[in-house]
This record gives C-alpha cells, structure tokens and sequence, in this order.
C-alpha cells in the first residue's frame, strides 16, 4: 500500500458509538460534494481515456475570459452563453427543433444568428462606430463571433482599461428584445448612451464599495462575554510534516487555581481534526473532574459552525457523535468561538506537546518545563 494511503488510513477517526457507515465526498472539508470540487477534481484527474479529437483553434480562452472581463456577474453569465451559442436568436432555435420564421426582424435579413444580432445588424454596426472602440471594415465587426469577441477582449488599441463592451453588447440584446416583444424601435445613439451610463455606474460603484475598506481597523483585545461557572478554552495544533496532533486546554473558575491538560496523537489528517479532537478530550476531562457546567471556548469558527450544523458536516460524522453524547453528561455546555488571541495558553500548550518526541500526556496545575523548552 502507497505510504501516503496508510498515513490517510491511520488518521480516520473510529466513533466511540456504533454509527452505520455513510458515503462521503473527500474533496471538500465537510464531506459534501460542491459544484467548484467537482470541476478542481477532474482538471486535477483528468479522464485517462482520450477524449474526441478536435480539429482548428480552440475557443477555450475566449469562454474561460468571460469570467475576467470587469462587469457584474449576470455579465459574464451572459457573455459565456453569447460564446456557447445558448442566447435564444431564431437560428438558435431552429437548431433545436422550434419552427418558425429565421428573419431578422429588425432588418430582414434571411437569418437571425448570434453574430449577426450583436455584429452585423445595421442598428448594431451603428452602435459599435458610435463607441469609443476602433472598428475597421476587414477586422471588426467581421462575420465570425469568435474573431469578434477575440478582437473585443484583447485585440482593441490601445488596450481598454474598462471593459465597457460588456455593456454595449447587453444593451444591443435588450434593444432587439424590445424589437420582437413590443415592437419599440431603440435609436443606435440611445443604446450607447445607456450602456456607457450604466458602465460608468457600476465602476464608480465598485469605487465606493472598496474605498471604506482601507480604512477598516480590527480589534484583536475583544471582551469575552460574561458567563459565570467555569470556562475551559481548548485548541488543536498541527503540522503536515510532524509525528503527532497536539491538543491543549486550560479550565478557568472565579476563585479557584486554574487547571490545564496537553497530549499528543497520532497525526490527525488536518488542522480541522486536530482542534475538534482537541474539544473531545476537554469535554472528556471536564466530565472526568465532575465539571457539569462548562464553557467551552475555541478559536476556530469553523468548529463552532460544525457542532451547530452537524448535518452540513458529514465528514465529520463520527466526531459529532461523540460531542453530541458527551453534552448529555453536562447540566450545562456551550460552545463558542473566541478570537486567537484569548486563546494563548491552549495555543501554546498545543504546539508545545505537538513537538514532544514521544506520547505525551500531563495534566496539571502549572505548565512542565519541558513544554516551555520546547516552544
């Protein structure tokens, strides 16, 4: 077995309580399958049969730069559909089984195409020549879509610092819809003028939105809510490259000498598994040291949202069961996410245990100076 398989293999955590198996997806942290792992799987494993051969130039870049062009999202949307032939001209729905009359109705020509709506279609032309982007008679608007989008994202000089075609593009399209549904003719002159307005109100927009953000400032000294009874702030440590998972918490109790507790396993299989096996053993020892109402703090928000959606985590499963039948054992427990920097000490007992060169247990009232050393 491939050494990388058996380090997998021996990190899976095994349920204190017998839990039926499930199907999971391991591609994602929380074991539910996404749209964006599924396509970062198949670009990283690729099918080993070929796929059909394919002859002339790819129009791969041109559809993957949709998504780059600096415009709202339904955009980009609609510009990837304008290069897939999915924008629904007359030609388009023909090929797909739709009878009925090709004819452009603007200007009669024989066939409404997709080129032919945005590029050739004389209100169209006209909207391009009174834009502020050069045209040629041998270059642009041509007869083929693909050159002309080519032209439109990487061919115009000088090079376009605002991608105001994006609009021009989706005013022409809203000005044939008004053509074919409420036969309401749009001037060329009016088109441009909404689509350079328009532009020009979402750039200053997008302005607005990220000015504000230079000037935010976060404050790290956040005042921990008051709850009475005792808190115990837990934290896992990990590093791909080590041995063991550390795991680290420190109990706290108005009036009462402080209590702390470091171990280290066998390597978890992320940082995410370290700190919820961190959780389990605090909770285990509170129950323990008959601790029946605890506050237990952690700085990974991501551990917070697990335990309060365990549905949306089945990677976790087996975890969550232990953390939901250890709750049971405590009159009353609360889980919360603190900042990084109230977390110190568990934090340092973590890394300090992680980096011990053997199995590693202590509990205590004072910190071992071995740990200390070791930091």
């Amino acid at each position: 077995m491939d050494p990388e398989d058996v380090k997998i293999v021996e990190s899976i955590p095994l349920s204190r309580i017998p839990t039926i198996d499930r199907d999971g997806w391991h591609f994602t942290k929380n074991g539910k399958y996404t749209v964006k792992s599924g396509y970062q799987v198949e670009r990283t494993y690729p099918d080993i049969e070929q796929g059909a051969v394919e002859f002339g130039p790819m129009v791969t870049a041109l559809k993957a730069n949709c998504w780059k062009v600096r415009c709202p999202p339904k955009m980009k949307h609609f510009l990837w559909q304008l290069l897939w032939g999915c924008i629904a001209v007359k030609k388009s729905l023909k090929a797909r089984g739709i009878k009925g009359d090709i004819r452009c109705d603007i200007c009669g020509a024989s066939e409404e195409s997709i080129n032919h709506v945005f590029f050739e279609c004389p209100p169209a032309v006209q909207v391009w020549a009174l834009s502020t982007i050069p045209t040629h008679p041998d270059h642009f608007p041509g007869q083929s879509l693909f050159v002309n989008m080519d032209y439109l994202f990487w061919r115009v000089k000088p090079t376009m610092e605002e991608h105001h075609f994006a609009w021009i593009l989706w005013y022409i399209w809203k000005g044939r819809n008004s053509k074919v549904f409420s036969n309401l003719d749009t001037e060329p002159r009016e088109t441009l003028r909404r689509a350079m307005t328009e532009s020009l109100l979402w750039m200053e927009a997008q302005q607005e939105i990220v000015q504000p953000q230079d000037q935010v400032t976060h404050t790290s000294d956040a005042v921990l809510p008051i709850r009475s009874g005792r808190w115990c702030f837990t934290d896992g440590s990990w590093k791909p490259e080590d041995t063991f998972s550390g795991q680290g918490w420190y109990s706290t109790l108005e009036g009462f000498e402080g209590l702390l507790g470091a171990r280290n396993t066998r390597a978890s299989q992320t940082p995410l598994h370290a700190e919820v096996e961190a959780l389990i053993w605090a909770m285990e020892c509170m129950r323990n040291l008959r601790q029946y109402n605890v506050t237990f703090a952690t700085d990974c928000s991501q551990l917070v949202k697990m335990v309060s959606e365990p549905g949306e985590w089945p990677a976790f499963a087996s975890y969550l069961e232990d953390i939901k039948s250890l709750k049971r054992s405590f009159n009353s427990s609360e889980i919360i996410h603190i900042p990084r920097t109230q977390n110190n000490k568990a934090d340092s007992l973590a890394r300090s245990v992680r980096q011990q060169t053997s199995f590693t247990v202590h509990m205590d009232t004072y910190h071992p100076v071995c740990f200390i050393e070791s930091t």
